[in-house]
């Protein structure tokens, strides 16, 4: 039995979380996959095309991808067999940037009015990507410590409430084509001659400054992070194709935050839809 299971309560997210597949059965958090298309082509988001596998299509394919969330009955799939085992706590990409929590809003009525009895509880964490991942692992490893659903519930939407995304695109090209520009949508006239910072406001996308090369832009992302060192109680950062930058990045918050560990996630393909190659975030949490 995994050790997410042994208070019983099971964690559930979805594919924009970025967490990998094989690490997020070893934590025992269960993932449900959002889609990729390449025209009629479709796949399964990190399960039937890997990271790799869809930045090779992406920058030498014809063909731009989309994406789509999760049906209501994906989730419910994996809610009934998990309610029947405890309550099951679900938390989720901003309904701003996807369909999925409708999607796992509807499952959760659909089983519970089969299984009156089952606990089901939905968290929009109005978050994405590395900021998810991070809220649904703090939130798994609260589970672990013996919390109650009602304590789990307030943990993971406070965790969530505190974290902040900061981002630095090589272009808004793939924002643009996927429809998630958000309020940075009045950046896209300078779209070729600067390299934007975005952040996460509310669960949407807003304009944090503008730039003019990607080494500036990237310094910026650390600093934005460093100068709010003091509040700061973790950090994560991830990267669509700049692996080895995302780990040069996670070294030097260690040493600046004085953090023990600073996780590395994989942007994977849902989400490196709209980010692009090149894209790179820093995730922060702040002290309660």
């Amino acid at each position: 039995m995994s050790t997410s299971e042994s208070n019983g309560i099971q964690i559930v997210t979805d594919s924009t979380s970025d967490i990998d597949p094989n690490a997020a059965a070893d934590l025992g958090i269960h993932v449900v996959p959002l889609y990729v298309h390449f025209g009629e082509d479709s796949y399964k988001d990190s399960i039937d095309i890997s990271a790799d596998e869809f930045y090779e299509k992406l920058v030498g394919g014809t063909i731009s991808p989309k994406t789509s969330q999760p049906t209501p009955e994906d989730f419910a799939d994996i809610y009934r067999d998990l309610a029947a085992k405890g309550p099951v706590l679900s938390m989720h990409v901003s309904n701003l940037l996807s369909g999925t929590m409708n999607s796992a809003t509807l499952a959760r009525d659909i089983v519970l009015k089969e299984m009156p009895d089952a606990q089901i509880t939905v968290v929009d964490t109005f978050l994405a990507s590395l900021g998810l991942a991070n809220a649904v692992i703090e939130t798994k490893k609260f589970c672990d410590g013996g919390a109650s659903l009602e304590e789990a519930i307030d943990f993971a939407k406070s965790i969530s409430a505190r974290t902040r995304i900061i981002v630095s695109v090589d272009t808004l090209e793939y924002l643009v084509r996927g429809g998630r520009i958000g309020k940075a949508k009045g950046l896209v006239g300078g779209l070729m001659k600067i390299k934007p910072i975005l952040h996460l406001v509310d669960g949407e996308i807003h304009p944090y400054e503008q730039v003019r090369t990607t080494k500036k832009a990237r310094n910026r992302v650390i600093s934005i992070v460093t100068e709010q060192k003091d509040n700061i109680v973790g950090a994560a950062v991830a990267a669509t194709t700049e692996l080895n930058l995302a780990n040069e990045i996670a070294d030097t918050l260690k040493t600046e935050l004085g953090l023990q560990e600073v996780p590395i996630f994989r942007i994977g393909p849902v989400v490196g839809t709209h980010g692009g190659p090149g894209a790179l975030g820093v995730a922060f949490v702040l002290d309660a």
